[in-house]
């Protein structure tokens, strides 16, 4: 094969057809393992910059001719993926944790504690939007709205059962139409279900009243890279005490930095994920959606590590020291299905069909891999089946409602809302709306979710359905 360094301007007849052209533009441009992100510039800089996958520098040669420019201009994004790795200097990373952990503290967590103080100031027209937006929550927004701004105590079990990053679109949607609304009853509401709050939870509350209006209208996310001024921002909040570092580091919007006719010659970008670097970092492939949207052909392929980043939320401190070496059987269900949720949710994000796939990495560990899958989560999907099945059998004769098959339920007088182990032992093993099916739809290689590992396969259907009747005749037995 020639040397494609001998390619030069004098070698290329400009009066050949721009097929042949095109062809020899193919054979120069292509490079073993695409291009990846220079992390160490982007750190040093601030500059954007890509080299070869070998970390030699790409070839411009051939476009420094005029008209060898003008034709091959993105040319290379074309034929050449883009690999990003997590950075290598571990204080970034978790600083970038630390970070996301008091996004979470500071913003997320408050809101979703005072989103239900605020039903009685929502009007007729935002309760009808709110239904039509949002209609997986209609139930809730009945409740708050009948509620008003004295919501009865009630364990609250998060998202009920939908994507955390599709439930914490609803809880600042809430917020905003009852500002809107009833902006000095909103106010009123918030400060005193933080008063309450901080009488239950003095350690971590930093003052007795809130900021209502950057709680509700904030737009940072935890897939932004902020610039001082959001650090300072996110800092005013003040709803934590200040015991967690900000971030610094690349991040997934770093594209928005190049001109806008380069990203959209852009064709296929990798995210290869091998190590932790955000706490909710299953969440940032929100930031790709309007990406993708300028730019239908991208396509986006994540990979995660099971071992090096999603089991370690499981074993790791804030810090990174180790503070497990060991796994719950749960655990492994719990850590999976976030991911697996977050990236199935991306459609009703408006992510666009076929641009975006999530790859859990089981190496170097994959016969490991292999056996935490055919043991706890497929044990995980049937429970859960079961569990749900029971559940709905009894809905009608025992008065469950929509509230109780998720989850919640109303928690004695004397007992703090957030006290930790609260689950009652029907709910353990719940981990959200149409997990099992998400799990099957893997298995069959029908879904945007894939493995490099073998998954096994469902239980026998025989044996599955006699168990899950079987808990379910030993369920009416004890009611």
């Amino acid at each position: 094969m020639a040397d494609k360094s001998n390619i030069r301007f004098g070698c290329i007849p400009f009066g050949l057809p721009a097929e042949v052209r095109n062809m020899i533009y193919k054979y120069y441009l292509p490079v073993d393992g695409g291009y990846i992100f220079d992390n160490a510039a982007f750190a040093s800089s601030g500059r954007f910059r890509l080299m070869n996958a070998d970390c030699t520098p790409v070839r411009q040669d051939l476009m420094f001719t005029c008209k060898a420019g003008l034709e091959m201009r993105g040319l290379g994004l074309h034929l050449n993926g883009i690999t990003f790795t997590t950075v290598d200097t571990g204080e970034d990373r978790w600083k970038h944790y630390r970070f996301e952990f008091r996004w979470m503290l500071n913003l997320a967590e408050p809101r979703e504690y005072v989103v239900h103080y605020v039903g009685g100031c929502l009007k007729p027209l935002s309760i009808k939007k709110l239904k039509e937006g949002f209609p997986q929550f209609a139930p809730l927004v009945d409740l708050m709205t009948a509620e008003g701004t004295n919501p009865n105590p009630r364990w609250r079990r998060r998202t009920y059962g939908e994507a955390p990053s599709v439930y914490w679109r609803f809880v600042k949607r809430v917020l905003e139409y009852a500002q809107r609304d009833e902006p000095d009853r909103v106010v009123r509401a918030i400060n005193q279900a933080w008063r309450g709050r901080q009488t239950e939870l003095p350690q971590w509350s930093a003052g007795t009243s809130v900021d209502v209006d950057s709680i509700i209208n904030c737009s940072l996310e935890p897939w932004d890279f902020p610039s001082a001024t959001n650090l300072a921002e996110l800092n005013r909040l003040g709803t934590v005490n200040p015991q967690f570092m900000p971030r610094f580091g690349p991040d997934m919007n770093i594209l928005d930095q190049k001109p806008r006719r380069m990203s959209a010659a852009i064709r296929k970008i990798v995210l290869d994920e091998d190590r932790v670097a955000g706490f909710l970092s299953r969440r940032h492939a929100l930031g790709f959606v309007e990406i993708c949207k300028r730019n239908p052909r991208l396509r986006i392929e994540r990979r995660v590590c099971l071992w090096g980043k999603v089991f370690c939320h499981q074993t790791q401190n804030l810090d990174g020291r180790i503070r497990a070496s060991w796994l719950r059987s749960r655990a492994v269900a719990t850590a999976l299905s976030g991911w697996i949720v977050e990236a199935l949710s991306l459609t009703d994000a408006g992510m666009p069909p076929g641009s975006f796939t999530l790859l859990l990495d089981g190496t170097p560990f994959t016969r490991v891999s292999e056996g935490m899958f055919k043991t706890s989560v497929w044990h995980a999907v049937t429970w859960q089946e079961a569990r749900d099945r029971c559940l709905q059998r009894s809905a009608n004769h025992l008065g469950f409602s929509w509230f109780d098959l998720r989850g919640e339920r109303t928690r004695p007088a004397n007992v703090a809302t957030y006290t930790y182990g609260n689950d009652d032992a029907w709910f353990l093993g719940y981990t959200f709306k149409g997990f099992p099916q998400a799990v099957r739809d893997i298995a069959s290689g029908s879904s945007i979710v894939n493995v490099n590992f073998d998954f096994g396969t469902p239980p026998v259907d025989r044996r599955r359905d006699a168990w899950i009747n079987g808990v379910s005749q030993h369920w009416n037995r004890q009611v």
